[in-house]
């Protein structure tokens, strides 16, 4: 800033009760770019000021007219505004220059003074007074910002000593301001004796350089409250050299309640993967790429694999056998649709295990992001197995271990909507055992049942896995032929009969059956359908039994 710019539109005040002096110095500052106003008492001085004049500076005489003198009249205007204070005077004795002191005024100039030399020194005066304008405002925004920290802030000095102690370090430790100003931070935090001796050693080696590896970084580290408690805390450090001294600034942070979440949260990771590697239920988990990135011990157990490793081979999106299950593709449009389901797959192992698994999918996600896929997996292989059992024991016929008539029923429903719907064909054959009352009544109805039995084993061994073989009541058998004409059906029912001849029933010999066959019509209902077989094996039974007769209508 250069003197033109100190002079520029400057205000200064004039209090002196010599017109001519103040004339003399009115035109000179006038002469330097300066505005001036006066008067000749403090109180009217106190009045100008009070008014909100603006006055960059005053010139104050220490002898006045009126009833305060230039001193007192100083002290009253700096109590309300902060403005540079020069005193004039002629008297430098040391009483006069302790009172000049005394209201902090940016100095004095002597009546008579040359000029320049005045100017000079009141140029410096509002030099200064603008520098400790702005150091202050600094001051107070550092203050404001060190005082709304929710972080302590501490400054100590070469010897380990406290120089600076925000309120968030009062809170922090305990102490007051006034209960640390310089005395050692180290005896009053640090815990132990030992870790004060490794303080104390670390912190002397800084005094002389300056250095430490604690500097620029955060640490963890257990410091003690003034209550005597233990607290955890991080610590950031940074040197400051003052007067050739080595200072150090911390930024100190109560972590204690982060370090008891983390603890809670590392404890219930734990207490997770404990309960995870016991599950009696599998858990895989896989990253967004198909990676397994978990695997707990009963899923090798499910999956028959001998170890984590050799699973964690295995890509859920790529590996051919899950690819082949439609696995993959699941896991694949779950993740895409961000959906969670269930699902039950029969899969064929690596290891060569063929299972039934109950999937659970749920989505992985840290912080609104997906990361992958948790896979709950349930061996139902035993569950499955038994509903089989179930369902077979309900459609299968107990003698004779083929269909029964429920199933046989349902399985002609269906055949008759695919032949709807397709314009195939298919037909029925219906037989009776020839004379099978009277084989129960001589020979006993375990006997009849062993007929039964025979003749479903041998026509089962014979059929087609296309073809349905059910027993229909009694001693009637029913067989559906899928895709087959009439003259077709009727060529396997004749073989069928031959073969019945030749089958040797002990005690009772050969045994007979007659047969009768029709084939689907369009428009057809199952029981027309059935009537018109049994209508035809009736007609084989009235015209001698033995035979196959069918109906081309």
């Amino acid at each position: 800033m250069s003197a033109g710019d100190l002079r520029k539109e400057k205000q200064i005040l004039l209090v002196e009760d010599s017109r001519l002096t103040v004339k003399i110095l009115a035109d000179f500052l006038h002469q330097n770019g300066y505005e001036t106003q006066s008067t000749a008492t403090g109180e009217d001085a106190i009045q100008i000021v009070k008014s909100g004049l603006l006055v960059d500076l005053i010139i104050m005489d220490i002898g006045l007219a009126g009833e305060i003198d230039g001193i007192e009249a100083a002290r009253r205007i700096l109590k309300f505004r902060d403005v540079p204070v020069v005193f004039m005077t002629a008297n430098t004795s040391g009483e006069t220059m302790k009172k000049i002191k005394e209201v902090n005024a940016y100095g004095f100039v002597l009546k008579g003074m040359d000029n320049v030399v005045m100017l000079s020194i009141l140029e410096m005066a509002l030099k200064l007074h603008a520098t400790n304008v702005q150091v202050r405002l600094k001051e107070a925004m550092l203050s404001a910002i060190f005082d709304s920290a929710r972080d302590g802030i501490v400054m100590l000095d070469g010897n380990g000593s406290v120089t600076f102690w925000n309120p968030a370090a009062e809170r922090l430790f305990g102490y007051a301001l006034k209960e640390v100003l310089g005395k050692e931070l180290h005896r009053m935090v640090v815990p132990s004796e030992y870790a004060y001796n490794l303080y104390q050693k670390v912190f002397k080696h800084f005094q002389l350089t300056g250095k430490s590896n604690l500097l620029g970084k955060t640490t963890e580290l257990e410091v003690k409250h003034k209550d005597g408690r233990k607290i955890d805390a991080e610590v950031s450090l940074s040197a400051l050299k003052q007067e050739n001294a080595w200072h150090v600034v911390g930024v100190v942070r109560d972590i204690s309640t982060r370090k008891q979440a983390q603890e809670k949260l590392e404890k219930s990771h734990k207490e997770y993967l404990e309960l995870a590697e016991n599950a009696p239920i599998g858990i895989l988990k896989c990253d967004l790429e198909g990676n397994i990135t978990y695997v707990n011990e009963k899923v090798l157990e499910i999956l028959g694999s001998p170890d984590i490793e050799e699973t964690k081979k295995i890509n859920l999106f790529t590996f051919p056998l899950l690819i082949e299950h439609g696995v993959s593709k699941i896991l694949q449009e779950s993740l895409k649709n961000k959906q969670p389901g269930t699902y039950e797959v029969n899969y064929e192992t690596k290891w060569g295990r063929i299972v039934w698994l109950r999937i659970h999918i749920k989505l992985l996600v840290d912080k609104d992001k997906e990361t992958g896929i948790q896979l709950i997996i349930d061996d139902i292989t035993e569950k499955k197995q038994l509903e089989e059992k179930l369902r077979l024991l309900s459609v299968t016929d107990e003698l004779t271990n083929i269909y029964n008539r429920r199933f046989m029923k349902e399985k002609l429903e269906e055949e008759k909507e695919r032949a709807k719907r397709t314009g195939s064909t298919f037909s029925v054959i219906m037989l009776d055992i020839d004379h099978f009352k009277k084989i129960n009544d001589c020979y006993g109805h375990n006997t009849g049942d062993l007929i039964l039995k025979t003749i479903a084993q041998d026509f089962k061994n014979r059929i087609r896995k296309t073809d349905t073989l059910a027993r229909w009541g009694g001693d009637e058998v029913m067989i559906l032929v899928p895709e087959t004409t009439v003259k077709n059906a009727a060529c396997l029912a004749e073989e069928l009969c031959l073969r019945l001849r030749e089958i040797y029933i002990p005690d009772v010999g050969y045994v007979t059956a007659s047969f009768g066959v029709a084939g689907y019509r369009s428009g057809d209902t199952i029981d027309a359908l059935i009537k018109r077989a049994d209508d035809m094996m009736y007609k084989a039974k009235n015209e001698g039994k033995n035979c196959v007769r069918y109906s081309n209508t």
